[in-house]
């Protein structure tokens, strides 16, 4: 009787495939995190603009009746936006510039939406993220 001193190819093969599983279990876990943490930057840059709302409540008396995301120093006044003190309007994902009630996307793919929705007569507002990762958050004006 012989010894062999290595490994069969069905005992390597079954190392190969328990290392393929784990490594998939791992990638589904990572992406997940990377959605909820691209979440949470949205979220950071939407509480950023309700400071800036409230800034324009306190000094117009009312909220904007509507937002143009792709201009929002003519939509909100200078001294409660600029892109330098509360960051940039920009998704963290694709870089676009947000859009009211409109998708961000990435690869033609609806990644994420901002909607925004003020109550006549410019009383409140909500301002609305649905995230990548089905997340909705809504910031709302204070009753």
């Amino acid at each position: 009787m012989r010894k062999s001193k290595g490994f069969t190819l069905v005992e390597l093969m079954i190392v190969i495939a328990v290392i393929a599983i784990l490594s998939t279990m791992g990638l589904v876990g990572f992406s997940r995190a990377q959605k909820s943490g691209r979440d949470t930057d949205r979220s950071q840059r939407a509480k950023g603009l309700q400071v800036a709302l409230e800034c324009y409540y306190g000094i117009k008396g009312v909220y904007p009746s509507s937002l143009d995301f792709t201009d929002l120093d003519t939509s909100l006044d200078p001294q409660c936006w600029t892109g330098d003190t509360l960051g940039s309007p920009e998704d963290p994902v694709t870089g676009a510039t947000l859009a009211p009630a409109g998708a961000v996307q990435k690869g033609g793919t609806t990644i994420a939406t901002y909607t925004y929705t003020s109550a006549a007569p410019n009383s409140s507002y909500t301002l609305t993220l649905t995230g990548e990762s089905g997340r909705i958050y809504t910031f709302t004006s204070p009753q």
